[in-house]
């Protein structure tokens, strides 16, 4: 049975958080339909369960939010938005504890004040489900009025991004900062875009790459300069090191965690 989404995007950029959502629904082998393009809001409808569709902002960057989509309408005032809520069925808040949580997606329904709608259709829901309680601090659901382009978006909460993740790892923090390096949120915003399957990994021996590595650096690096990388304790250096374009200079351990050591090398161009 295909049930109905909503994805609530990033702002901060035009394009590129529609295009993660897409990358990221193919990655996960998500076959689905779009309902609806709004402006920092997607529909689509999926025969996927909610639970495969939440895991969606486990690796998301620009996708802020996705819940169920229970509809969605023209609307321009608070009236007209109150009118497309008492339109659906909220049965499934019988004998439930909710909460409704509004946002106005940039500049749109500048006359409507996002908590007015909260207090509105809480009221709308109270009534036409009269078992169902408020709870403003520890709702079992969340209801989210998206206002976005004329139009009225209604939806339960699956799941959020946790943007607190990104700024514990911003390179600001770090104690050496350069301002070309990638911010953790971009960096992860290149991996999904690439549409990685879920524990993909790159089918290549460790002594491979370094011996493609090391032979590419034998052609740019100049004779008697140095060049210095690191390999875990369970590569040789000398399996895997051009004896004719490198003199092996020295080896430094150093400890990481139980299961890896990590072997400084330190060579220099013949």
């Amino acid at each position: 049975m295909y049930l109905k989404y909503y994805f609530l995007l990033s702002g901060e950029h035009e394009t590129l958080p529609k295009a993660e959502l897409r990358a990221i629904l193919e990655a996960e082998n998500i076959k689905y339909r779009v309902i609806k393009n709004l402006d920092q809001v997607v529909l689509i409808e999926a025969i996927n369960s909610p639970k495969k569709i939440a895991k969606i902002i486990e690796r998301a960057s620009m996708v802020k939010e996705v819940g169920i989509l229970l509809g969605f309408h023209e609307a321009e005032s608070l009236d007209q938005i109150r009118n497309s809520a008492r339109n659906l069925d909220w049965s499934f808040l019988a004998n439930r504890y909710f909460a409704v949580r509004a946002k106005r997606v940039k500049e749109y329904f500048p006359r409507v004040k996002s908590s007015f709608v909260e207090r509105e259709i809480g009221a709308l829901i109270l009534s036409k489900e009269p078992s169902s309680k408020v709870n403003l601090s520890n709702p079992e659901l969340i209801v989210r009025v998206l206002l976005t382009e004329n139009c009225s978006v209604f939806g339960v909460k699956l799941a959020e991004l946790d943007t607190k993740q990104f700024l514990k790892r911003r390179p600001r923090s770090r104690p050496i900062f350069h301002p070309g390096v990638l911010s953790p949120r971009i960096s992860r915003l290149f991996v999904n875009l690439s549409r990685p399957r879920r524990g993909d990994l790159l089918g290549r021996n460790v002594k491979d790459i370094v011996r493609d590595f090391l032979n590419e650096a034998s052609d740019i690096i100049k004779k008697n300069k140095y060049l210095v990388f690191a390999l875990p304790h369970t590569v040789d250096p000398y399996e895997v090191i051009p004896g004719k374009a490198f003199e092996l200079v020295e080896t430094h351990s150093m400890r990481v965690h139980k299961s890896l050591t990590r072997i400084i090398i330190v060579l220099k161009r013949r």
